[in-house]
């Protein structure tokens, strides 16, 4: 497991879990991932549906895996 260091951005907010291909659209009338806008989320989270809230971001510049975290079986 990575524990990373990451830049929001912008981000878009859902209550559960969506399969995007690329951040959503900052149009609010825009509710397709697949649009032609070019003013686009940096990141999403999904919290309320986990114990834990989930970021997800699209651009792999703005993480940096500071950790790397092992587990050894017992």
């Amino acid at each position: 497991m990575f524990l990373v260091r990451a830049s929001l951005g912008h981000i878009h907010g859902v209550q559960k879990a969506q399969t995007l291909k690329r951040p959503p659209c900052t149009e609010p009338s825009c509710l397709s991932d697949t649009c032609g806008h070019e003013d686009r989320f940096h990141s999403v989270v999904v919290d309320g549906q986990y114990i834990f809230r989930e970021f997800v971001v699209y651009d792999r510049n703005l993480v940096y895996p500071e950790y790397l975290i092992t587990y050894d079986r017992v």
